[in-house]
């Protein structure tokens, strides 16, 4: 500590622990409150109270009113959503993949996740297939594993088709 405030600490202290200190602080704030009561004709604790329960309610009120701007949101997403959600109908003897959820570790970045295809035997009405594979087995399976198998025109073993001709034609 600095010796000029050394030498003043003591007195400051004397100063605090003195009666009057306290009492002309504790007077100068209620002179304060006084003549804002006499003003508005209220006391102070009153208005500080309906200030803060006026400010309460509006808090209240702002949750509120976020809170149905939240549902309100929610609502109109999840209709979007529901919307662009379609429907999967598959016939009978229909060939579709079946997505293989279990190929988790390292797949490697080429390996594709669909296997089959597979040929549906039946359609359950809640939303289950039965589907068999290459052995002749059928199995159920839920219809939201399943796509489509959109096969196109089989290129058969030997034949290669040159760019420059596919061009031409």
């Amino acid at each position: 500590m600095d010796a000029g405030i050394k030498s003043h600490f003591p007195i400051i202290l004397k100063l605090m622990v003195k009666q009057s200190w306290p009492t002309g602080k504790l007077k100068s704030f209620w002179r304060k409150l006084s003549t804002d009561r006499e003003r508005i004709g209220q006391t102070s604790l009153k208005m500080l109270c309906e200030k803060r329960m006026l400010e309460l309610s509006e808090l209240e009120e702002s949750r509120l009113t976020s809170y149905e701007n939240a549902k309100i949101y929610k609502e109109k997403v999840k209709f979007w959503h529901d919307k662009h959600i379609l429907p999967k109908h598959f016939e009978e003897g229909q060939k579709v993949l079946l997505f293989n959820s279990r190929l988790k570790l390292f797949p490697g970045k080429l390996k594709s996740r669909w296997s089959g295809p597979f040929e549906v035997v039946r359609m359950f009405s809640y939303g289950a297939v039965e589907i068999k594979g290459e052995n002749g087995a059928p199995f159920k399976i839920n219809g939201q594993k399943l796509k489509p198998y959109l096969a196109g025109e089989k290129v058969p073993k030997g034949v290669i088709y040159s760019l420059g001709n596919a061009m031409e034609s």
